[in-house]
């Protein structure tokens, strides 16, 4: 079954406009030293591409409503193999990724059901172990970004809120404030959340790497109780040599026409890991706090190639030089 490209799956999702399903990993993207999103994406295991009068709920979806079993992380590929159509992302040791989802109006409207904070939070778990073998209380909330925590087997390589503070669906039909103050901001009618994370920096050359996707989602109740609601998405990585020990600033030259959903987010780059646990009710977590991508002791590169000194552009600058590619490409070519 072929991929989907970012601008179909738009396509496609903006025929729906009630809240129809969840969300899984859509793809993965390799983020370049301008923050741009480079190279050939990456997909899931198991995944299958949407269609038009077809739902891939049932095959896509994790869903986790019971915790006490102590299910596994990932959802069986069944009969699912990566192929030359859907390929496994391609990265080397210290690269930075993001996995793009849609958020199917939990962005849009945030009122639907009561939630956690910015719709809760999303981890990127990594090992170069059995992912199949592992189990979501062994790993939620247990491995950490040094790697001793649980078991052992894996590692925290990232940390961000569902609502990534720019993502949001197509509701031209019906508007909410949410998406006629992004979609007015940013210049696009639907843009896909992303989760931005690192490959640690001493990974082999070679092999694969297996991240696991999860978001904490719980329902909130009258009563204050919380009733479990998790969704998981688990996909390979093939190794390859090099190792980067460079850090992405996201300049937007060169945007184009392309969009912001060519690029990735700044501040999950500056701050790979926002928190490490859910807030008391709809309230922020407690434990966020600001930690430097480069220089830290987790991860043990050596060199890298890419230069990344050029000054970030504030948000004022970016929305207007958004503004001026667009005024432009309006204006009617003339002699």
């Amino acid at each position: 079954m072929m991929p989907v490209t970012t601008s179909t799956l738009f396509s496609i999702l903006a025929a729906f406009q009630a809240v129809h399903a969840h969300s899984w990993a859509e793809q993965l993207r390799l983020i370049g030293a301008d923050g741009r999103f480079i190279e050939a994406p990456g997909y899931s295991t198991p995944f299958f591409a949407r269609a038009p009068g077809f739902s891939v709920d049932p095959l896509m979806q994790n869903q986790i409503l019971d915790k006490g079993s102590n299910p596994d992380v990932c959802k069986p590929a069944g009969g699912f193999q990566y192929s030359a159509a859907v390929p496994r992302l391609t990265a080397s040791a210290g690269d930075y990724v993001a996995i793009q989802y849609h958020e199917n109006g939990h962005v849009t409207d945030p009122e639907q059901t009561p939630r956690k904070f910015r719709g809760g939070n999303v981890y990127v778990y990594g090992t170069l172990g059995d992912a199949k073998a592992e189990r979501l209380n062994d790993v939620l909330y247990s491995w950490d970004e040094a790697g001793t925590g649980g078991n052992g087997n894996g590692q925290l390589i990232g940390a961000h809120f569902f609502d990534d503070g720019q993502c949001f669906q197509n509701r031209i039909a019906n508007p909410t404030a949410i998406f006629n103050e992004r979609s007015s901001r940013l210049g696009v009618n639907e843009l896909l959340c992303q989760t931005d994370f690192r490959l640690p920096e001493n990974l082999p050359s070679d092999g694969i790497y297996t991240v696991m996707w999860v978001w904490d989602w719980p329902r909130i109740q009258a009563d204050g109780s919380e009733t479990v609601e998790i969704y998981t998405s688990c996909a390979e990585i093939q190794l390859r040599p090099g190792r980067n020990t460079g850090t992405p600033l996201v300049s937007y030259q060169g945007l184009g026409l392309e969009g912001p959903g060519e690029y990735a987010i700044q501040s999950q780059i500056d701050n790979l890991i926002e928190f490490d646990s859910l807030g008391v009710g709809s309230q922020p977590p407690t434990v966020a706090r600001k930690r430097e991508t480069q220089g830290n002791k987790i991860f043990m590169g050596s060199t890298g190639s890419a230069s990344y000194n050029k000054a970030p552009r504030s948000i004022p600058e970016v929305t207007t030089f958004r503004r001026l590619v667009r005024a432009v490409a309006a204006q009617p070519i003339g002699v």
